[in-house]
């Protein structure tokens, strides 16, 4: 929710955020220092947290979620080739302003 529906970011390493499923793999691995891969969910508006994250995106929504998810993939496949640095710089930027090189 932190970030813009469609916006991605990845991070060398990190906090949970208060996410509990990254909190489990961090107990589970015991440290912090794995890559991560956020995808922006918008915030919740007037709905409220647990219904936009658990709730289903708008039809108008639809094309920035397809296209974050695309965006998301070539960005893992950056880093399995080229390093996290690389698809940083890369691919934490706003898409609709600074597409990737």
């Amino acid at each position: 929710m932190a970030l813009p529906l469609g916006r991605i970011r990845l991070r060398a390493r990190g906090s949970d955020a208060g996410h509990n499923g990254i909190k489990d793999i961090i107990r589970t691995v015991h440290t912090v220092d794995f890559p991560r891969l956020r995808i922006g969910i918008g915030g919740p508006g007037m709905s409220g947290s647990v219904d936009h994250v658990l709730g289903r995106f708008s039809d108008e929504e639809q094309p920035a979620v397809k296209a974050s998810i695309e965006r998301a993939a070539d960005a893992v496949e950056c880093l399995l080739t080229d390093g996290i640095n690389i698809a940083m710089n890369r691919y934490n930027t706003d898409p609709q302003t600074d597409p990737p090189a």
